[in-house]
């Protein structure tokens, strides 16, 4: 039926049982209804994952013009500036995410790549640091510390960080290859 709560409530039963297509579908009826944040969302989000950028930024200043402080929008904003290498453009979209209440973790993830593709090593790694602090388990904050502190040549920092890290995951090779690594740069073989 054209009953909007119907469609959103049929679109977050496709979320849960894991079928994102047919949940698109019912977004995409619930936006010719009338404007829905979870919408713009959802299909903003499916877009950027499919490499549409062009459907992407249209849907996420639909998302924008509805709700300016959508903080999970302005995280997508983000990634989708860091896709067209608009740094700048992305730095300010990641801010807005963690002032708007979005995923505090990966926008100062975000913020960290960021930095990178700034050639600012120095702060993607205090952002890095930050999240790998927060979250000692996260290989992902792991591996971009990692890359910043290589950057930086900062082997004394990286060794307790990456060691602590292994103890806990000893089966994630990849970073007990890069701490070997970083023995060998500190010549502890």
């Amino acid at each position: 039926p054209n009953d909007v709560w119907v469609l959103r409530w049929a679109a977050w039963v496709c979320r849960w049982i894991k079928e994102p297509a047919l949940s698109l579908l019912f977004w995409r009826r619930v936006l010719a209804i009338e404007p829905d944040e979870d919408g713009y969302h959802a299909l903003a989000q499916a877009a950027l994952q499919e490499g549409k950028l062009e459907e992407a930024e249209c849907r996420l200043a639909e998302l924008r013009n509805h709700n300016p402080k959508h903080g999970e929008g302005w995280l997508l904003s983000g990634i989708l500036a860091m896709q067209r290498d608009r740094f700048a453009e992305a730095k300010t979209a990641f801010e807005r995410a963690a002032t708007y209440g979005a995923n505090l973790r990966k926008a100062k993830l975000g913020l960290g790549m960021v930095a990178m593709g700034l050639v600012d090593s120095a702060g993607a790694w205090e952002l890095f640091l930050a999240v790998a602090t927060e979250h000692p388990d996260d290989a992902e904050a792991i591996h971009w510390l990692l890359r910043a502190g290589t950057a930086l040549q900062r082997w004394e920092q990286l060794e307790p960080v990456l060691s602590h890290y292994v103890s806990r995951n000893p089966g994630d090779l990849s970073l007990r290859f890069a701490l070997a690594g970083v023995f060998l740069r500190l010549n502890r073989r």
